[in-house]
């Protein structure tokens, strides 16, 4: 494919200006979504992921689109559409609609309306384009309807990306709903738990007021058993009431939906499907007879189904950050607990580990390391002495100073660790501490002879820490050293067991802890 569309691109992209940074795309959405969808790279124009919609529209298997190019695919969207998508994203960043022919597997061409739109897709930006085509045959007012369906139901593809509620959603749905079926006087959206076979939220809206959650208490699908909503839900098809009908009766009198001498006259019901449930229903009333007809139902499905799609991937997503988190508090408790163990076992160096978390948290904040890194090096220097747990008692509680062979089997505890932790996938992101903390800079150290920058970072950090917490300790077979002679060793092992930049970090932050001290005890002499 000729580059040259790209190439220009990105020489201009210092100088494009965009109105804000785009928006991240939720990892579920795109295969929530019942319309054709892909993702192109902004840079290169190959397919970064697209959903079965899309695959099927070309008639081609998802995992032979993603990852290639967009213009060498035989079936797809073309070098001269994504020369025209590329070529209108220069002109804004905002949404933009775009016609479209594209080539079906088979030879068969079609006409889609597209949308295009900027996203942030895993960190890259990356362009959103959303797929809908026009039925053959169709008289030109119906193709005008019908374009003008397509673009609110792109329209409302777009904004679920955005949406993070349940509510955001329902409230999208029902401002589409009044574009896409004009005439129509009330929506309400009621949400499903496909699980329990209960009815769990009602949202109304009547034409020109304002979008609100019902209030209305949770209701088991069978006590509506004569309601159209329960209808529409066991049936799972689409449902439109000509004139008044009974079984409307339940859900739009409990509300109170419409004022005194106002009838509806029509209706349409839709299922709101996905991930093979009815999610919920989208329920459209008119005080026009004979309003919706079956044309309608198409229109009007294609929207419920992509907020269904929304809802379904936005429960998945609570339902893994829960996981996660329950996850993440287990994980903490065993390292809590593996930590406590040690202590139990080795008195000598109890909340030893507590201190040198501390100070290893604060010392890689003062040379400027991320949340994420703070939170590797506190959680590896819980664990740093884990390997101990395989020292026997004889060597680890020894009162006197260990001799050689004694010294050859302490020496092994970083293996140890590293033979624990590495296994479990969870803990291979700390293990650099437990398995490196006494490698030395110069080389000297153990159990690999690692020097420089051939350390892990969190285990050069740690390092210090460590040493600076054993000397200041009193143990077994000698007193603590004064707070002097702990610097002063410290400063000496500099650019020997120590990274150079890191000793002067740490100096410098328990310099400022003792100035702090001295600071606080004579408040006044701060004052003059």
């Amino acid at each position: 494919m000729n580059r040259s569309i790209y190439s220009r691109r990105k020489s201009n992209e210092p100088n494009r200006k965009t109105a804000c940074r785009p928006q991240p795309l939720p990892a579920y959405f795109l295969q929530t979504m019942p319309v054709p969808m892909c993702i192109l790279d902004r840079l290169t124009g190959h397919y970064l992921d697209a959903n079965d919609a899309f695959a099927g529209l070309l008639g081609q298997k998802r995992e032979n689109i993603v990852h290639r190019s967009g213009a060498d695919l035989p079936a797809g969207l073309g070098e001269n559409n994504l020369k025209n998508i590329f070529a209108r994203l220069e002109e804004s960043s905002a949404v933009r609609s775009l016609d479209m022919i594209i080539l079906q597997g088979g030879g068969k061409v079609i006409k889609t309306a597209s949308q295009i739109q900027l996203v942030d897709f895993q960190g890259r930006e990356a362009v959103l384009v959303t797929l809908n085509t026009f039925a053959a045959g169709n008289t030109p007012t119906m193709l005008d309807q019908q374009e003008k369906h397509v673009q609110t139901a792109n329209q409302f593809s777009l904004a679920m990306a955005e949406a993070a509620s349940p509510d955001e959603i329902a409230q999208q749905l029902a401002a589409s709903a009044f574009d896409m079926l004009p005439d129509s006087c009330a929506v309400l959206v009621s949400l499903c738990d496909p699980h329990e076979q209960s009815i769990t939220d009602i949202y109304q809206q009547h034409v020109g007021d304002t979008f609100q959650r019902a209030d209305f208490p949770e209701m088991k699908l069978e006590a509506a058993s004569l309601s159209l909503l329960s209808d529409t839900i066991h049936t799972r098809q689409p449902i439109i009431t000509g004139q008044y009908d009974e079984r409307q009766r339940t859900i739009v009198d409990r509300l109170k939906l419409f004022a005194p001498g106002k009838v509806i006259q029509s209706g349409i019901s839709l299922p709101m499907l996905a991930g093979g449930a009815v999610i919920g229903v989208l329920q459209v009333f008119s005080h026009k007879p004979d309003r919706y007809h079956l044309s309608d139902t198409a229109a009007g499905s294609l929207i419920a189904n992509t907020a269904a799609g929304a809802i379904h991937g936005n429960r998945l997503s609570n339902i893994l950050e829960r996981a996660n988190q329950d996850l993440s508090q287990t994980y903490e408790a065993t390292i809590n607990g593996w930590s406590r163990a040690l202590e139990l076992r080795d008195f000598s160096t109890e909340r030893h580990a507590e201190r040198v978390v501390s100070m290893s948290v604060e010392l890689g904040r003062q040379i400027g390391l991320d949340e994420p890194e703070l939170l590797r090096i506190q959680r590896g220097a819980q664990l740093h002495d884990i390997g101990k747990m395989g020292v026997p008692d004889s060597v680890l509680l020894k009162p006197g100073p260990l001799d050689e062979a004694e010294w050859r089997v302490m020496r092994k505890h970083p293996v140890y660790a590293y033979e624990l932790l590495r296994p479990i996938p969870k803990f291979n992101d700390i293990v650099d501490i437990p398995y490196c903390h006494h490698e030395k800079w110069d080389g000297s150290g153990y159990p690999r002879r690692l020097s420089g920058r051939e350390i892990p970072l969190p285990a050069r950090v740690f390092a210090v820490v460590d040493v600076w917490d054993a000397l200041s300790s009193n143990r077994p077979y000698r007193p603590a050293w004064s707070q002097h002679q702990v610097l002063d060793y410290i400063q000496h092992q500099s650019n020997k067991q120590f990274e150079p930049e890191i000793t002067r970090a740490f100096l410098d932050v328990v310099k400022g802890k003792s100035a702090s001290k001295r600071a606080a005890a004579f408040p006044l002499r701060r004052a003059i």
